[in-house]
């Protein structure tokens, strides 16, 4: 008891769990609003057929450009999940063979902010390392803990996402870094996990724009 007052883990297991649920909150906010433009997609391009009727070449384009953004977006969020998913079932694995507290909690919170591009990731292992920290010391379980955690970031964010998420957007890092704090400062966590979608969607519409085509290849990856 002296122990849990000492480090306050009350108040920092209510802390996290209100960061958690305000950020389940945000991502159901972002699945509405994926919801609605998929229906509203469809409709652009009705909209489109019946705007360039006289001039169905035009239109053609531009309902390949809506197509390639659409399936971008849904190659890239399948990807994403089950990159996220893993890494969170892998955790919680650890988590429990190390018998750190709420295991099963961090990795659904690991699995949820791994959505956030490269930072989420790295954020969401420090609540569960500091857990462990409390219950254990700077003992064998605090540093096999650590060392795992640490190491499954690398793994996943260095090695199998460039893999199988990487090779449907080809962006620029730098250009990711620009876009999640324009997006995190503009709309929060949403915009945060938002942003490799949308800056996703403006290179294909600037590689189909002759004027934009530099901006393309700003935006694009090595």
């Amino acid at each position: 008891e002296e122990a849990l007052q000492k480090y306050k883990i009350p108040q920092l297991v209510s802390s996290t769990l209100g960061s958690f649920f305000s950020f389940l909150g945000n991502l159901i906010m972002v699945i509405l609003l994926m919801l609605f433009i998929i229906p509203g997609r469809i409709k652009i391009g009705n909209r489109l057929q019946r705007t360039f009727k006289e001039d169905t070449a035009k239109a053609e384009k531009f309902q390949l450009v809506l197509n390639t953004i659409n399936s971008r977006v849904q190659l890239y969020l399948l990807a994403k999940t089950a990159v996220s998913l893993t890494t969170g079932v892998i955790a919680s694995i650890i988590l429990l063979a190390f018998g750190v507290d709420f295991a099963i909690m961090w990795g659904l919170f690991i699995f949820l902010l791994d959505y956030i591009p490269n930072i989420g990731s790295v954020i969401a292992i420090i609540p569960p390392i500091l857990v462990c920290f409390i219950q254990y010391g700077f003992d064998f379980h605090f540093m096999m803990v650590g060392v795992l955690l640490i190491l499954l970031q690398m793994v996943m964010g260095n090695v199998v996402e460039p893999r199988v998420v990487g090779k449907h957007l080809n962006l620029s890092p730098l250009v990711v870094i620009i876009s999640l704090v324009f997006w995190g400062w503009l709309w929060g966590i949403p915009g945060m996990v938002l942003a490799i979608p949308l800056v996703s969607s403006l290179k294909i519409v600037c590689e189909n724009i002759s004027p934009l085509k530099p901006i393309a290849a700003i935006i694009e990856g090595d």
